[in-house]
């Protein structure tokens, strides 16, 4: 299914039966290591897809939200990335560090399964907070 229709991201979990729901007291459940096991394999199912889409973006330019820095790297993240569930942009700020808050243009660069790198591309869009 995946293969042919590919989500851009997935979260998933294995099921565990609550008390008092339809789905608790129906017969012949998947037993704990038979949902990890099928788990696991849609996750590195998706991992595969997950690097493909990421890698596609490599040499497109994304304006993105900076939502925090270290002694190296900007933490961004675009129209693309969800707030803490989805993949950062990860930019060098080369000793200048934008504040958290500000809008930048950023080129991708690589791309792993979930989080991109990218450089910092001088922008008149560039709106610092």
């Amino acid at each position: 299914f995946m293969a042919e229709h590919p989500f851009d991201r997935v979260g998933a979990f294995t099921y565990s039966a609550e008390d008092g729901t339809p789905a608790a007291s129906m017969p012949n459940a998947v037993d704990a290591e038979t949902a990890e096991q099928r788990l696991d394999r849609l996750m590195r199912q998706q991992m595969k897809i997950s690097l493909e889409l990421n890698r596609a973006r490599i040499g497109t330019v994304v304006e993105a939200l900076v939502d925090g820095a270290d002694e190296e790297f900007l933490f961004c993240r675009s129209y693309a990335e969800a707030a803490d569930v989805d993949g950062i942009i990860k930019v060098p700020h080369c000793g200048n560090p934008v504040p958290a808050g500000s809008y930048v243009s950023i080129k991708i660069t690589g791309a792993d399964y979930y989080d991109l790198c990218g450089e910092l591309v001088p922008s008149l869009k560039t709106v610092m907070r």
